[in-house]
């Protein structure tokens, strides 16, 4: 004897398993924004990145990390009185966060007289935080200020050989992209500071590339000479002249 269809519903509905769906939501509007300005950084245009990034804290005004991107691209450019009052906005958000911490270091790191202690906690975020490019940036721009501090010392060296190592962590963690012009413009000053002039010449390179101006060729014109590239530097020097008198900068 066949059952109704209507009696077999319960036997039916014993073997159906719903279906989980996930809905996507699409990622905040601070995200995207911060995502996009790291895009800019990864692709080499890094003055883009600085022009966007106070306007998205202007509209994101508690956003930790955008400020602390903004502070970081100010920093990478050596502008440490503009730097500081963005850190300690960051680290007036949260001091807690990775974001924080880093900023802290930061303020200690750029005083008069250096926490040596800073360097190493920010050795540790860096390396906790494998995903971030930033937090090795700042270790690495740090260096740059250690080495500075240390210089005609025994300690410059180690300074500038870690800077190196770290300036080649953060280019492997945007996945060898351009990347940004100040990455290129320090790793090739760190470089000329150990002697090592071809290798400079290849960072300065593509920082002039990317951003030609006269810190960055003359930094490139410095290591032509130093490798005895005399031609080389001459044809470089009229080049730069006539695009300076161009008005193409």
């Amino acid at each position: 004897m066949q059952l109704a269809p209507i009696l077999l519903l319960p036997v039916l509905l014993a073997n159906v398993h719903p279906t989980t769906r996930t809905i996507a939501h699409p990622p905040a509007a601070n995200v995207v924004a911060y995502d996009n300005a790291l895009t800019l950084l990864e692709s080499g245009k890094q003055s883009e990145a600085e022009k966007i990034l106070p306007v998205y804290m202007a509209e994101f005004m508690n956003d930790q990390k955008i400020a602390f991107f903004f502070a970081l691209c100010t920093r990478s450019r050596f502008e440490i009185q503009d730097a500081d009052p963005i850190f300690q906005d960051v680290v007036q958000m949260n001091p807690s966060t990775p974001e924080g911490i880093c900023a802290s270091c930061a303020l200690s790191l750029d005083r008069d007289t250096p926490d040596s202690g800073a360097i190493l906690t920010l050795d540790k975020i860096a390396k906790k935080y494998r995903d971030n490019p930033l937090p090795v940036w700042l270790e690495a721009i740090e260096c740059r200020q250690l080495e500075r501090d240390y210089w005609g010392s025994k300690n410059y060296l180690e300074c500038a050989q870690f800077g190196i190592a770290c300036y080649g962590e953060m280019m492997r963690r945007i996945h060898n992209k351009p990347g940004p012009v100040l990455v290129h413009q320090t790793w090739g000053n760190f470089y000329e500071d150990i002697g090592q002039y071809r290798d400079a010449l290849a960072q300065h390179a593509i920082a002039v590339q990317q951003e030609p101006a006269e810190w960055d060729c003359s930094a490139l014109l410095t290591d032509l000479d130093a490798l005895g590239m005399k031609k080389e530097a001459a044809d470089f020097s009229a080049e730069f002249a006539a695009y300076l008198s161009s008005g193409s900068n």
